[in-house]
């Protein structure tokens, strides 16, 4: 009889930990996504003030910032240019579309233009990135705490 209820007992404290760390993965899901847009920000920033006060080549300009490690989200250094930067799978498909075609279109205007452009864009990743830090805060608090109740809560009723 000791034994069944010792299984059991562990058997709930397995459900809850399992609940908490899904609850924690999706908190850092959420990071990773908040992360990404403060790099990608920063990437576009260092990308416009070379563009508008060095005179580089978009390429000299890639493989500058390539060689930094500022940027790991952005898996950079998987990169070979702006027109193909490739997104991680965990940025939504739809918030991708703007940036993509963006990419894609680089290059093919003036430096003056694309300056212009650039202010948009990043424009959009401190949106981004502002909702996500919101939504990061609440999550931190939240779906840890909700996964260890929800799996704790299965596992009393299956005593």
């Amino acid at each position: 009889m000791a034994i069944i209820m010792l299984s059991k007992t562990l058997g709930v404290i397995l459900l809850s930990s399992c609940g908490f760390f899904i609850g924690f993965e999706k908190t850092s899901k959420i990071k990773s996504q908040m992360l990404f847009w403060k790099e990608l920000h920063k990437f576009l920033s260092q990308t416009e003030e070379s563009i508008r006060y060095r005179s580089l080549s978009l390429s000299q300009i890639f493989t500058e910032l390539q060689s930094q490690n500022d940027f790991q989200h952005l898996r950079l250094k998987q990169q070979t240019s702006f027109q193909l930067f490739q997104f991680p799978d965990y940025i939504k498909p739809q918030q991708q579309l703007l940036f993509l075609e963006f990419f894609q279109n680089i290059g093919q205007t003036t430096s003056d233009a694309l300056c212009e452009q650039m202010e948009y864009y990043l424009a959009q990743c401190r949106s981004n990135q502002t909702l996500l830090e919101t939504e990061y805060q609440t999550a931190v608090k939240l779906y840890p705490k909700a996964g260890l109740y929800i799996g704790l809560l299965v596992g009393l009723f299956l005593l």
